[in-house]
Formats: structure tokens, sequence, C-alpha cells
């Protein structure tokens, strides 16, 4: 279990619609995750500059999708990617974030 690895919690908040209107709402509060920045390469390959594409690792079977908003330490992210993954016989989910820049 990866789990002793993940020190910060995130909020996962997804577009909704209702009626003509729009707006993200939270569909899960304080998950446990690791957050790294992503390296050179695996940032260049998703055309971005280096500093905007982050690396959450959390528990197997999550629920973040592509185009949800994660906040992990009051910081806004897209989530860009997602991906279920084993490690040493530990499931868990890659998800690659977009850091949101004003």
């Amino acid at each position: 279990m990866m789990s002793p690895f993940f020190d910060k919690t995130f909020t996962v908040k997804r577009l909704t619609q209702s009626g003509d209107k729009s707006s993200y709402q939270s569909v899960s509060v304080d998950g446990a995750c690791m957050l790294r920045q992503a390296g050179a390469h695996l940032t260049q390959i998703n055309g971005l500059q280096y500093g905007e594409l982050w690396e959450m690792y959390a528990a197997a079977g999550v629920d973040v999708r592509t185009t949800d908003r994660v906040t992990v330490d009051g910081v806004d992210y897209t989530v860009k990617g997602v991906r279920s993954d084993t490690l040493g016989g530990a499931d868990y989910t890659h998800i690659l974030l977009v850091k949101k820049t004003l």
C-alpha cells in the first residue's frame, strides 16, 4: 500500500450543468495524495512549460476525471490525465495536473 507516502490532502471539483449555467461542485474532499512536479521530459511532451505540469498519486479507484479541478495546499490544478497503475503489488491512481495560472 502506498498510503504512507500520501502526505497531502486534496479536493476534487467537477463541472456540473444546471439549466443553462455550469459551475464546479465538490465531489471529493480530504483525499490523501502525494504531489510532485513532473520532470522536464514529461512536461515537454505534454506541450507545457517546466513548472506547469504536476504528478499526483492517490489511492486506487479515486473518483477523478480529466477536466476536473483539484486543489492541493490551496493551489488549483486542472486534471490533464488519469491512469490506474500498480507498483510492487500496490494499486494506485496516477494523475497528471496542470497548475492553473492567473
